[in-house]
């Protein structure tokens, strides 16, 4: 999501992947494109970038031409030094766990390789956070929880801040129009389908009334190297 409804990768390229590099991308499935499309202009012909895809890969927005995916969200050790990605950037909406989602990270990482993150934080939405039926489950680290996590990995050069991020859509189909396209995989299935009725149901509730759809979004960056 982005101002005006539209679906994009929230600007989390604080400082851009460097020409060459190499860069293992982690994203929600309806970011890939977005995400990959970036990166690859940033690193140019001699660079790559590798997208982890959570599910099978038809279920997900196909990569641009330049690009190569891997269907995991938990990227190991690449076979060939030569692969291992410099740069890992992050763009994950809901994460339920920072040790499962940095410990594989870590790994891929090559020493001094650099690591970007751009996540929901405490204080994300208090609307989402009492519309959407998962919001439970949701981890919302603070800059401390972060930071202790990325420490414990032995990362170095930390760096945290957080941002809001604004977003407006002329109504609740379209704002739940740009919530199911950035992971349409956790609305399939009956539970994803009755998910998204409480959803939706809930939130034409909370925005009764409104002319339109206004949500900020408190986010964290966190950068930092192996």
């Amino acid at each position: 999501m982005k101002p005006g409804g539209a679906i994009k990768l929230p600007d989390l390229v604080s400082v851009r992947p460097e020409p060459g590099s190499r860069v293992l991308l982690l994203a929600p499935p309806g970011e890939l494109a977005s995400a990959a499309s970036r990166c690859l202009d940033a690193v140019g012909a001699r660079g790559r970038v590798v997208a982890a895809v959570r599910g099978e890969p038809a279920c997900s927005t196909p990569c641009p031409s330049g690009s190569r995916s891997a269907t995991s969200t938990r990227p190991g050790p690449p076979a060939s030094r030569a692969l291992r990605p410099r740069l890992v950037w992050g763009s994950l909406p809901f994460v339920t766990s920072l040790p499962d989602l940095l410990e594989p990270v870590r790994h891929a990482l090559r020493p001094g390789g650099a690591l970007r993150l751009d996540l929901p934080t405490a204080g994300y939405s208090t609307i989402l956070a009492s519309c959407h039926p998962g919001a439970a489950a949701w981890l919302l680290p603070d800059k401390e929880a972060c930071r202790g996590a990325l420490a414990e990995l032995g990362l170095r050069d930390v760096e945290l801040h957080t941002w809001v991020e604004l977003h407006q859509h002329e109504g609740v189909a379209e704002l739940v129009e740009a919530l199911v396209a950035i992971d349409p995989l956790r609305y399939e299935g009956r539970d994803g389908r009755e998910t998204l009725e409480v959803l939706r149901q809930n939130l034409a509730s909370a925005f009764h009334g409104a002319e339109r759809c206004d949500l900020a979004l408190r986010r964290l960056r966190a950068s930092a190297r192996r």
